[in-house]
């Protein structure tokens, strides 16, 4: 015996109850309030300032670890800075300056490429399992950590070093 199941499709929401709709008609209206009549804009700022407190008390308490967040942000993105200069100064070394640019506009392509399509995976995924999404962004920082820290030409060098000391 089979099991037929009948979903419903629903009707699209009305462009009205959409919140990014009702942002943005907000935000609109303010401006034209703003220009229009400065002064009734004015004595608005009760609601404003009411609006800020309440985000106020919804973000103290998760005040310390956005403060975590983006000072790992920060090393991060400095960390990433040190890399481009390595990486440009060892391109340096190996490609002639006429093909510099295109060298460099190659690795810059091809960088923003993995980081397009690893959003849309981790997105993807996230909307899936959320733990999942962030496993991914893990294992991505684990394997550039053990790719920069591998020593690729220490063999090499060490050789280098032995025939220099004979």
């Amino acid at each position: 015996m089979s099991i037929i199941s009948v979903t419903a499709v629903s009707a699209p929401k009305p462009l009205y109850q959409s919140l990014f709709v009702q942002v943005l008609a907000a935000l609109l209206l303010g401006i034209v309030l703003g220009m229009a009549a400065p002064d009734f804009a004015v004595g608005l700022k009760v609601f404003s300032d009411a609006f800020l407190k309440l985000i106020s008390m919804i973000v103290a308490p998760i005040s310390p670890w956005l403060a975590v967040g983006v000072a790992v942000y920060g090393i991060m993105g400095s960390a990433r800075g040190v890399t481009g200069v390595a990486m440009n100064t060892s391109i340096m070394e190996q490609v002639p300056s006429h093909f510099m640019g295109r060298v460099q506009n190659t690795f810059y392509f091809a960088g923003t490429l993995l980081q397009i399509t690893l959003g849309f995976l981790v997105g993807a995924v996230a909307q899936w399992n959320l733990v999942a999404g962030f496993s991914i962004i893990g294992m991505v920082y684990a394997v550039a950590f053990v790719t920069a820290t591998w020593p690729i030409g220490a063999a090499e060098s060490m050789r280098e070093a032995s025939v220099v000391e004979e």
